[in-house]
């Protein structure tokens, strides 16, 4: 949209402004006067031009804002406001930058905090209607779940970090802004669907995983007899021993993430994504990492199955309450085993 682009080439030429003003400050801000009058009005002599070429970008794109708005009403309507409010500002910085090579340091100092923070103030309002549509082609380029962190993403655009808590803010009051979930305390955008079917698909997606840890324990149990292996370590009789402990241990595992929700909604008192507010948008967000939990917990109950003549259901939830650590442990004995056994492979054949 040409209204958004002119938007971001104000802001841009604002922000090179900026840049040469802050130059000019520090010439004004020498000490010895004569120095630093003469190291002004060389700076000057060499960027006025530049400055000049800047405000007339800036001028030309202003008004050429005014004219969308009054031919197009939907756009007067949404935002005439803040080309008022762009235009007045740029009124003011316009009248208060250096004209002349022969302006005297003093005046141009009394000037520069004005002009800053008609700039700042300035770039704020563009960021304001520019950043949410950039914000969301940034996260359609994302799956669904992962999170770009905004202040990275946006700091050229708003080089102040509270000007970039502002929006994040803004966008966590209005949630239908953005293809996404705002956290405002830790910066980050989550990428979502707006649609209701991709929504559901998440869960069915976790439904399907937790289903495939049903195979697998059935295949744990009859796998032997099924394909008449010799030795098969898990026989048929153990299928409903191992089906409940997968049950519990998949229990284990969501207890462990209830108790760090309440945990984190008793520690959160900002703007952060928090899935006790709104449970079936955190499954949607979280779908690849609760897929990945429940991964966990087909690999948890495959190794008490192996490693323990008898699952009991106490000790299959408090494996799934700490199934991180269980998984690394049973990995880790695991990799011995095949080393171990591929060792004695070798010494045979040879």
């Amino acid at each position: 949209m040409r209204f958004l682009g002119l938007i971001r080439d104000i802001r841009a030429e604002a922000q090179n402004i900026s840049k040469y003003l802050q130059d000019i400050k520090k010439i004004c801000e020498l000490t010895d006067q004569k120095v630093r009058e003469q190291e002004l009005k060389s700076f000057l002599q060499q960027n006025l031009e530049v400055l000049e070429y800047n405000k007339t970008q800036i001028q030309d794109r202003v008004k050429e804002l005014r004219k969308l708005a009054e031919t197009y009403p939907q756009i007067y309507d949404m935002n005439g406001d803040v080309i008022a409010i762009i235009e007045n500002l740029w009124q003011r910085i316009a009248v208060n930058l250096p004209r002349s090579p022969d302006e005297e340091a003093n005046q141009i100092l009394q000037r520069l905090p004005k002009i800053d923070k008609d700039v700042n103030e300035l770039v704020f309002e563009a960021g304001y209607l520019t950043i949410p549509p950039r914000l969301n082609q940034h996260l359609e380029q994302l799956r669904t779940g992962r999170c770009l962190d905004f202040h990275s993403t946006f700091e050229d655009e708003l080089p102040k970090r509270e000007d970039r808590v502002k929006i994040l803010s803004l966008l966590y009051t209005h949630p239908l802004a953005v293809d996404g979930v705002v956290d405002v305390e830790n910066g980050l955008v989550y990428r979502a669907s707006r649609k209701q079917s991709r929504r559901w698909a998440s869960l069915a997606l976790i439904m399907a995983t937790f289903l495939a840890g049903t195979i697998a324990v059935y295949l744990l149990a009859y796998l032997g007899s099924l394909l008449n292996i010799e030795n098969w370590p898990i026989g048929p009789s153990r299928f409903t021993e191992l089906l409940v402990g997968y049950l519990f241990l998949t229990v284990g595992g969501i207890a462990h993430i209830g108790i760090d929700v309440l945990k984190q909604a008793r520690a959160e008192k900002g703007q952060s994504f928090m899935a006790i507010e709104d449970l079936a948008l955190w499954i949607h967000v979280k779908e690849l990492s609760i897929s990945a939990g429940i991964g966990s917990v087909i690999i948890g109950i495959i190794g008490l199955a192996f490693l323990t003549p008898k699952v009991e259901w106490q000790t299959a939830f408090f494996v799934g309450y700490s199934i991180d650590s269980f998984v690394d442990l049973f990995l880790q004995r695991f990799g011995k085993t095949v080393a171990t056994s591929t060792e004695a492979l070798k010494e045979k054949m040879g």
